[in-house]
């Protein structure tokens, strides 16, 4: 890795550290991502001031396959005619936790696999494995099924599969280790094979099969038994990397002994770093966090940009992506590997990147400096979003309705015609289960539509093929079918009539896009409409402003916004700074759920902070003070329950309600009626954070109220009655009693 001689300089007004010669980044490597380069060869590994580490993990890799039986060493006089002798070399990597700190000295010895000969010495290659779609799935149902997860690793995984053609290689110059003139007859799978991955496949799930695992027809790398009193197990491999989750302890212990009697394993307990992503799970709060920070730290300082700035949004608000000119010569900066370092992260932990990721990929075969400056601005983003965690949390409600534990939902929207070039939209869906965003995407869309209802649409249509496989995988790993429908939310009306009544209009759409339509007539999704202002999709379509990006990461993340890269408060007019801090709330029940007594209030308490999501800064009997800027959270899935409610017949002042009074002093008040569940759901974020916006709104005078969504009643003017409350308040006593029964 060549480094310029210049002095470095920091460019004004933005933090990053950059060559002084043409003014951007010295020479980086695409995989420069760790702080010290590693040896490239043997010599260099016993030359370099870690050479005892290296020649110890050098002994250790060789006694592995020794005691794997990998090879037959043979003298080269011996080599068959026709045969061609595979060079092979060994690679060294130091592995580090998630702080950067050294924990391992990797040596590996690989074949050259590119020499090979298509029906020489391999056949098929192709190997499945585990979709990080799915995995995050099964995270969130785990959570939701209060499942133990744990993580096993396969020692020296390819090295268990038999090979399938006659392959000879070169041993690696090694002093010490092998005889002069003799070549290696491989006997199982070596690294670097272009059929290594494969036959380790086949190899698992052999065995998987022997201990009465069925793989998943969604995920081939995905394995469900039942075990004894209906409980049951998962397993997901992504390559040698198994995540177990089992609902007994006893599975899990007995399905861990198992698998290390036939692989050596090495079992790492509770998940940590699992494919590059940390991950912690805490069983007794049925909770699972996902985040990136220790990769992304990493890609600041391996593209000089760790002391940067921070800004609000991914690329600047409104960007436009232009084509380069194709006469002008490639700059001299790492912007491809800087890309695909950033759409790693985009795929696996951050959707709020994704819309950026997509645009600026589109220009990997012609950049200009104008793609490089944006890609530095989608850093320094990222440099005040490090924090940015997806969280999966159960909230203890097991209806049927959306909203429920494990329970999948949608949102899904379309930016009509946003690219320059093509005039193609770009489609951009987020689905969530268990509180947080499982699957997401932002593409541009295949083809040119003539509307943006028709926009709308192909964006439902995708939204749906990715809804259909996570319900099928669902369904697989419990063995029951999911009898309610999907809740998908759209923005566009006449897209929803479109796909729910079959019209004419869209004659013109592909075939391929009327798949929407069959979902909902066969009732396996149901559409409802949710105002743009609400819609999260609409941050994986284009580049939104800086308070709405806050706005809709806050609802997609479990995190706390670096100071900075908050939207600006506004100040509000009649009130004074102590007010400005939190809205009074009060709440007001009837029946069993009195939570005005001090048990339900403490009740109530326990409830809002153990979801981590609400910092409650005082509580007082029959008064709960809320800051509002802490409400605004991710959409959860209540659009269906106004129908339900009005189904059942269900009036919104029977005893099976309870009023929540949000009072706003001196001079303004707004009740609302939620529904009250015998489970005893309380007000769920959604309703909350909606309830408050239409507060902020209303208290600057705007006219513009914002759509509730769902059941949620709107705040009816202020009718006389008591100072501070309005007349619907009145039927409620000071002790949760409901006098107008």
């Amino acid at each position: 890795m060549s480094t310029p001689a210049t002095r470095p300089w920091r460019a004004a007004g933005t933090g990053e550290k950059t060559s002084a010669v043409g003014g951007h980044l010295p020479d980086i490597a695409a995989g420069s991502v760790a702080t010290s380069a590693e040896p490239a060869t043997v010599k260099e590994a016993l030359a370099s001031p870690d050479s005892e580490e290296w020649r110890q993990a050098i002994l250790d890799e060789f006694a592995a396959m020794q005691a794997n039986d990998v090879y037959d060493v043979v003298p080269r006089a011996d080599l068959p005619k026709g045969h061609k002798l595979l060079r092979s070399m060994v690679i060294f990597r130091r592995k580090r936790d998630d702080q950067g700190k050294v924990i391992k000295y990797k040596a590996r010895w690989v074949a050259k696999g590119y020499s090979q000969v298509h029906g020489v010495n391999y056949t098929d290659t192709f190997a499945p494995t585990a979709t990080i779609a799915a995995i995050r799935t099964m995270l969130a149902m785990a959570v939701a099924r209060g499942m133990d997860i744990q993580q096993m690793d396969v020692n020296t995984a390819f090295l268990n599969a038999p090979v399938d053609h006659e392959i000879y290689v070169q041993p690696p110059a090694v002093d010490g280790i092998f005889s002069p003139n003799t070549v290696l007859r491989l006997k199982r799978g070596l690294y670097g094979l272009k059929q290594s991955p494969r036959l380790w496949n086949h190899t698992l799930d052999a065995w998987m099969r022997e201990q009465d695992f069925v793989a998943t027809a969604t995920d081939a790398c995905i394995y469900r038994r039942t075990c004894k009193g209906g409980k049951v197990m998962w397993v997901a491999v992504y390559v040698d990397d198994l995540l177990i989750f089992a609902d007994s302890d006893s599975d899990m212990a007995a399905f861990k002994k198992a698998i290390s009697k036939r692989f050596k394993m090495k079992d790492l307990g509770s998940p940590d770093i699992c494919l590059g992503i940390k991950v912690q799970h805490n069983r007794k709060a049925r909770t699972v966090t996902m985040s990136q920070e220790h990769y992304l730290r990493n890609v600041l300082e391996s593209f000089g940009m760790a002391d940067c700035k921070p800004v609000g949004t991914p690329l600047c608000t409104g960007y436009v992506d232009k084509p380069a000119d194709k006469e002008e010569p490639l700059p001299d900066v790492p912007f491809r590997e800087l890309l695909g370092s950033l759409l790693y992260a985009a795929t696996m932990t951050r959707p709020d990147i994704s819309a950026a990721v997509s645009i600026l990929s589109r220009r990997m075969q012609h950049f200009g400096m104008d793609h490089w400056k944006a890609a530095k601005h989608l850093l320094r983003y990222i440099k005040g979003t490090l924090s940015y965690t997806i969280k999966y949390a159960a909230t203890g409600d097991t209806s049927n309705g959306s909203t429920a534990d494990g329970v999948l939902s949608a949102y899904s929207d379309a930016s009509f015609a946003s690219d320059v070039d093509t005039r193609r939209s770009r489609t951009g869906f987020v689905v969530f289960c268990s509180t947080g965003p499982v699957s997401w995407n932002s593409k541009l869309q295949a083809t040119v539509a003539t509307a943006s209802a028709d926009a709308e649409y192909m964006a439902l249509a995708a939204t749906a093929q990715e809804l259909m496989f996570l319900r099928q995988l669902q369904e697989e790993l419990t063995g029951a079918v999911l009898c309610e429908p999907t809740l998908v939310h759209t923005d566009n009306q006449p897209a929803q009539r479109v796909a729910e009544h079959a019209a004419s209009r869209m004659r013109h759409i592909l075939v391929k896009y009327h798949y929407i339509r069959e979902c909902v007539d066969t009732k396996r999704i149901v559409l409802s409409y949710l105002a743009t202002e609400h819609m999260i999709a609409d941050l994986l379509t284009k580049i939104l402003p800086r308070p709405k990006t806050a706005q809709f990461c806050t609802m997609l993340f479990d995190q706390r916004p670096l100071p900075g890269c908050q939207p600006r408060a506004r100040p509000h007019s009649g009130r004074t700074s102590t007010q400005q801090r939190g809205y009074p709330l009060l709440l007001f029940t009837n029946g069993e759920a009195d939570v005005n007594a001090g048990q339900g209030w403490a009740r109530l308490k326990d409830h809002y902070a153990s979801q981590d999501r609400l910092r409650i800064a005082e509580l007082k009997e029959a008064q709960l003070h809320v800051p509002c800027g802490n409400l605004a959270r991710f959409f959860e899935r209540h659009m269906e329950l106004q129908q339900q409610l009005q189904d059942a017949g269900v009036r919104q002042d029977n005893e099976d309600l309870f009023t929540i009074v949000w009072k706003q002093l001196p001079r303004w008040t707004a009740p609302l009626t939620l529904p009250y569940f015998a489970s005893g759901r309380f007000p769920s974020l959604l309703e909350l954070s909606i309830r408050l916006q239409q507060l902020e709104q209303q208290m600057r005078g705007s006219r513009t109220q914002p759509q509730a969504g769902g059941f949620m009643a709107s705040a009816p003017a202020r009718r006389g009655g008591r100072r501070g409350f309005s007349t619907a308040a009145t039927t409620t006593d000071a002790r949760g009693g409901n006098n107008g029964r």
